[in-house]
């Protein structure tokens, strides 16, 4: 008697997978959720606009931080489809704004604390768009669509 060769397990995945990233409508669209999120956030205010070293009195914020970036920039970037590989592009953006303040302040220094906590948004999120929706909640699942436009980042009056 043969012994039976056991059987494949069948494709948990028929059909492609979706993630995420799709379903928002792609990486552009979902790039701009990310950022509507992070703009949201309580954490947030320092990153909104270039930070002004000579208004701050950072006379040696150059210096420290050779390349920076802010949320405006960011999203001036994002409006203008300046990255040419949006998924790759935004993050190493978003990181190097946060990196930035943490280089420049010191730890338990408030921004450098916003920072931390933006970052943590940040990588929650970014983790997130890159599940398959079917591993997401049937609930979340379901009621999840493309968000709408939002407003650009807030103009402060000066």
């Amino acid at each position: 008697a043969r012994e039976a060769k056991p059987q494949p397990e069948p494709d948990l995945w028929e059909g492609p997978v979706e993630f995420v990233w799709q379903k928002k409508g792609g990486w552009t669209l979902a790039c701009v959720s990310v950022y509507n999120k992070m703009l949201r956030s309580k954490d947030s205010w320092p990153f909104e606009r270039p930070v002004d070293p000579d208004a701050l009195g950072l006379a040696d914020y150059y210096e420290v931080v050779k390349k920076p970036m802010d949320m405006l920039t960011i999203r001036s970037k994002l409006d203008t489809h300046s990255y040419k590989k949006v998924d790759k592009e935004f993050r190493a953006d978003v990181l190097l704004m946060l990196d930035n303040a943490m280089n420049y302040n010191e730890e338990g220094d408030p921004i450098y604390e916003h920072a931390v906590s933006l970052k943590k948004l940040f990588e929650e999120e970014w983790k997130r768009l890159h599940l398959s929706v079917d591993a997401l909640p049937p609930r979340v699942r379901t009621s999840h669509q493309p968000s709408e436009p939002e407003a650009t980042p807030k103009q402060s009056s000066a």
